[in-house]
């Protein structure tokens, strides 16, 4: 995104909240630094996805900050999502970054 944008330029993405992939990932490591393949269910259980779990610091890594700055961050809950261990937790993430 860095070398794409020009100044100014936004860059909103969205993903996996780490906090689920923690709970998620139990069943493998209990260690959130670890990072394994997950699976979630989603769609009221219709489909299944597997992906990589990741740390907060990976997407708000020191490149990512010095490049980027940060206009808003939305976590939010995820109803359609599975429910893991009948905790409400946020199942996704969207950062919306302004190129410095």
């Amino acid at each position: 995104a860095v070398r794409v944008l020009k100044k100014n330029g936004l860059f909103i993405f969205l993903v996996t909240h780490p906090f689920r992939q923690l709970l998620e990932k139990q069943k493998k490591s209990k260690d959130y630094f670890k990072q394994v393949m997950v699976e979630s269910t989603i769609f009221n259980e219709q489909l299944v996805v597997q992906e990589p779990s990741h740390t907060l610091k990976e997407y708000f890594s020191d490149y990512f900050l010095s490049n980027f700055e940060v206009v808003s961050f939305v976590e939010q809950f995820d109803p359609a999502a599975e429910k893991i261990d009948n905790y409400k937790y946020p199942g996704f993430m969207i950062i919306k970054a302004k190129k410095k």
